[in-house]
């Protein structure tokens, strides 16, 4: 089995078509045999809206199996996958928190290491 890679698609403006690149090279990678984990991390819920329907997504985004409370809490992450209809692609779903995160992560220690710590689990599984 190969070495787990990640891969980080990053823009502050929106609209610049992140989500967009994200999935579509997800599932292209999918269809390669990879396993493929996305992780939205955006309050606008675009990449989890890619791959399933709105009520679904705004379920994700009001219950706690999101990246939101999975950060808030200092999860492992592996925890709040939920599984796509796609074989082998899976998400961790946003929540309209998002904007607070930081809020949330001021007075934490070492915050800038939570999301690291969150999936390095997941990465050393290879699943």
């Amino acid at each position: 089995m190969g070495k787990t890679k990640v891969i980080c698609f990053a823009n502050n403006k929106g609209g610049s078509g992140k989500s967009t690149t994200c999935s579509n090279v997800g599932y292209g990678l999918r269809e390669l045999g990879r396993k493929v984990l996305l992780i939205d991390g955006d309050m606008q819920l675009n990449l989890s809206l890619s791959l399933f329907d709105e009520d679904t997504v705004l379920g994700f985004a009001q219950g706690e199996k999101n990246l939101y409370e999975g950060i808030k809490r200092q999860d492992d992450l592996s925890d709040y996958i939920v599984h796509t209809s796609y074989e082998g692609l899976d998400l961790i779903p946003s929540s309209t928190l998002m904007s607070s995160i930081e809020y949330e992560l001021f007075t934490k220690w070492q915050r800038e290491f939570i999301l690291k710590k969150g999936i390095s689990s997941i990465k050393e599984s290879g699943e």
